[in-house]
């Protein structure tokens, strides 16, 4: 009798200890924010591109159910750190298009595969600056604009611009456009100490301040010993402004 009860008490026991670690793994994964934690707070929009993308497609919100097409800054930064890595999104990379992004996306990490954005708006900016890319990185046709009213922002104090100032670009960083549209920039543009595969700059600059209508790539020239290594192309000379025509002369 006494050795049954000595064998119920240890099994009791060793429940208590697996509970226990269960609790403990759930609060871990809780306060980590992992994925799929994470995915229940998803947009119906967010969630379309996730989706899409693990198949390894082009994430188009044209072709999704939902008439919001904005992403949130937190959704977007994740998914280029490498937070949601499962599926093709390490072999096919992340592919957006017609996505509208109020807020700034800002992002200092590696950025481990090849990235595009076709036909998106930025209304807030962006800023890459001291990321690595390890692969391309896209615009197409897409537009840099001013804050729209009543638009939320990472963080108010920061300026509205096109930062990429240190960043480096192991694939090539383009911005282009094509007969069906046009990479704008209301914004401006700072590609300082840029390191890039190459460079195709295919864009209007329509800055209101004419002080900055050129894109800044004043920290180009110290690197020209290594301009083999980071060509710079100019695919439409005139779209750009004598600021920059000096550097690629």
């Amino acid at each position: 009798m006494l050795h049954g009860r000595l064998a119920f008490s240890a099994y009791g026991l060793r429940f208590q200890v697996f509970f226990r670690r269960l609790f403990i793994l759930g609060l871990i994964l809780t306060f980590t924010g992992v994925p799929a934690c994470r995915g229940l707070d998803l947009t119906r929009a967010e969630k379309f591109v996730l989706e899409t993308l693990k198949q390894g497609n082009v994430a188009d919100l044209d072709d999704s159910s939902t008439k919001d097409h904005v992403l949130s800054h937190q959704f977007v930064e994740d998914l280029l750190t490498g937070r949601y890595s499962e599926g093709n999104i390490g072999r096919k990379g992340v592919r957006i298009a017609h996505a509208v992004f109020k807020q700034s996306i800002a992002v200092q990490h590696e950025v481990p595969y090849r990235v595009e954005f076709q036909n998106c708006t930025f209304n807030a900016g962006i800023d890459f600056s001291g990321s690595q890319f390890d692969g391309d990185l896209l615009f197409e046709n897409s537009s840099f604009t001013g804050p729209v009213q009543g638009a939320e922002s990472s963080d108010d104090d920061e300026p509205d611009e096109v930062l990429l100032i240190g960043t480096t670009v192991k694939g090539t960083l383009t911005f282009s456009s094509d007969e069906s549209g046009s990479t704008e920039f209301d914004v401006p543009l700072d590609l300082t100490r840029l390191q890039a595969g190459a460079l195709v700059l295919n864009a209007n600059f329509d800055v209101k301040d004419s002080d900055e209508s050129d894109p800044d790539l004043d920290l180009l020239r110290p690197m020209s010993p290594r301009i083999s290594r980071f060509p710079l192309l100019r695919t439409d000379p005139s779209t750009l402004g004598r600021s920059f025509s000096r550097w690629t002369d």
